[in-house]
């Protein structure tokens, strides 16, 4: 029996590269440690407020995401601080 990995599937060294490549931006390496580690789809990043990021529990709602239900994703430690890191140099945007 002969298996294959799937094309789409990077390895352990591929990962470390390219989060490597992004550290000189952090906001690209915010967004490909959210992408990465919690399994969010691109329309549910894009979709994320700093509302929905709970900081006690190192977590963030998503809402409508696959079949249109919500959900919690957990981010590691790292992960949060470069959030957290990020979420205080961007200015809040003020409706009209």
């Amino acid at each position: 029996m002969i298996f294959r990995v799937a094309s789409g599937i990077m390895t352990c060294p591929e990962v470390r590269r390219l989060l490597a490549s992004a550290q000189c931006v952090p906001r690209d390496t915010l967004l490909l440690r959210m992408l990465y580690f919690t399994g969010l789809r691109r329309a549910e990043m894009v979709s994320v407020l700093v509302a929905d990021v709970i900081w006690d529990l190192g977590a963030v709602f998503v809402r409508s995401g696959k079949e249109d239900k919500d959900r919690y994703v957990f981010l590691d430690p790292i992960t949060m601080a470069l959030l957290g890191d990020y979420v205080q140099g961007v200015p809040l945007e003020v409706g009209p």
